[in-house]
């Protein structure tokens, strides 16, 4: 099964060398690296021709976003061949044989349109602890639970693919003709919250999400107050879109019922916003339950 491998970037220069180690060392070679520029500068452009000089880059001239970025690498993908689009955030680092190992469960599970990996947090590779082994997700409610949140690795004992409700969407492996015959990710979210829109609709068209326990990913993200800024993106963008999937799927009871606990319960998510990235949080996240009642899709010109 040949695998295009979709990488969309903006900050990511220092996350670039570790994932070129990792995906040189990968045990499935049957696979073609695409990539897209998502700064305006093009300052990843070089660094990625150093480093993966076959990969193909799709130009753009703006920040297209996860969802648009990642549409534009999986049709360039498919369109020359490839039967599987693994979604791969820049600050994931898989094992060796991960890919081989989604690749396999899609190949022999013919009910399966998007197989995932364990996701251990990055930094604990000798005791590796879990972030996620699979999502229990309610589609209504948008509740999500990682499973496995915080677990070490060694405890873990499941050997076999099992199915789960959602995946980490930085680390998604999809079958292609899934892709082919819906959009893949919704591009109104611009980045964050795309993979529970995916994965309610491959359930609804009753296909399979599976974790392949075989296959570690360590995520590297920055979850420090020094990184604010990012806190405040994300966090933004989380809290809108919750409130556009809502109002796409047409669960305005839900959405006015979380428009109260986001009003009622100010102070508890004030104090949790203070913690994590200090007073602009609070205001970053109260503009994305703004927006997003107010139906603002696509990317917002906010500065964070």
């Amino acid at each position: 099964m040949k695998v295009g491998i979709c990488i969309v970037l903006y900050d990511d220069l220092h996350h670039l060398k570790r994932l070129a180690s990792a995906l040189n060392a990968l045990t499935h070679k049957n696979q073609s690296i695409y990539f897209l520029d998502n700064s305006t500068t093009g300052i990843h452009r070089t660094t990625m021709q150093t480093l993966f000089p076959l990969a193909n880059e799709v130009l753009g001239s703006q920040n297209f976003g996860f969802a648009a970025g990642n549409n534009l690498l999986a049709q360039k993908a498919i369109a020359e061949g490839c039967e599987a689009i693994w979604i791969l955030n820049p600050d994931m680092a898989p094992m060796p044989d991960s890919l081989s190992e989604l690749v396999k469960e899609l190949v022999f599970n013919n009910k399966a349109a998007a197989t995932g990996p364990i996701v251990c947090y990055g930094g604990t590779e000798d005791n590796p602890k879990i972030q996620l082994a699979g999502v229990k997700a309610d589609f209504e409610s948008q509740k999500k639970t990682n499973l496995a949140a915080d677990t070490f690795l060694s405890s873990f004992d499941a050997i076999k693919p099992f199915k789960t409700e959602s995946l980490n969407g930085g680390s998604v492996l999809i079958r292609s003709q899934w892709v082919s015959a819906r959009n893949l990710f919704e591009e109104k979210y611009f980045m964050y919250n795309d993979e529970i829109d995916l994965m309610r609709r491959m359930h609804e068209s009753n296909y399979e999400v599976m974790v392949c326990p075989q296959a570690i990913v360590f995520h590297y993200h920055d979850w420090s107050i020094n990184n604010a800024s990012a806190h405040c993106r994300m966090y933004f963008y989380m809290t809108r879109n919750k409130y556009l999937y809502w109002l796409k799927f047409g669960n305005y009871l839900q959405s006015v019922k979380e428009l109260i606990k986001d009003i009622f319960l100010f102070p508890i998510i004030a104090r949790f916003c203070y913690k994590m990235a200090g007073f602009r949080l609070i205001k970053f996240y109260y503009l994305g339950v703004l927006y997003g009642c107010l139906g603002k899709s696509g990317k917002v010109d906010l500065r964070f």
